[in-house]
């Protein structure tokens, strides 16, 4: 039970993040969009659940409200590039005809986080698969698809020198 593309609504939105250390070892990355709320909220959360999991928080129109990622006890490593072959800037809305009675969906996945060579930060969810499209919101916010409009990468950034440090500081513990 993949998580899926709806739609794109369009219209101005912007993400923005922030970045916090708790505990050493643990490093938060909180994602809003700019003028989504949600009075009860879905979550839908993946991960291998060693740690806690990727959690996207959605209205219950299936709008994308915010994100948030755990990087604990882990580096983020340099990754590659993938190509965005049709990208659509807009609010991703996600299919949640079928979700479960409560609030949460959750998926056993991997999630894994690497640093883009424009400072961006990329989650790649489960094995890498070809995209076939994206959806923007706004610049700063990037989430890429599968033919079958499966998520299958988020992009955050360019993160900027002081987010890295954050990062590069408090994420792995030795």
């Amino acid at each position: 039970m993949s998580l899926r593309l709806l739609r794109t609504e369009l219209g101005p939105r912007a993400a923005t993040w922030s970045i916090e250390t708790p505990t050493p070892g643990v490093v938060l990355i909180d994602v809003t969009i700019e003028g989504q709320t949600a009075s009860a909220p879905l979550h839908w959360r993946a991960g291998t659940w060693s740690k806690p999991p990727l959690d996207l928080t959605l209205d219950d129109q299936g709008r994308l409200v915010a994100l948030q990622f755990v990087l604990q006890d882990e580096r983020v490593a340099a990754g590659q590039w993938t190509v965005f072959p049709d990208f659509d800037e807009g609010l991703p809305v996600f299919d949640i005809a079928g979700w479960p009675s409560e609030r949460y969906r959750d998926e056993t996945v991997p999630v894994e986080a690497s640093r883009l060579s424009g400072g961006e930060l990329a989650l790649r969810l489960g094995d890498p698969q070809p995209l076939g499209r994206a959806c923007g919101v706004g610049s700063a916010l990037v989430m890429g698809f599968t033919d079958a409009s499966t998520l299958a990468e988020i992009r955050l950034g360019p993160l900027d020198q002081d987010d890295w440090a954050a990062i590069n500081a408090f994420s792995y513990v030795e």
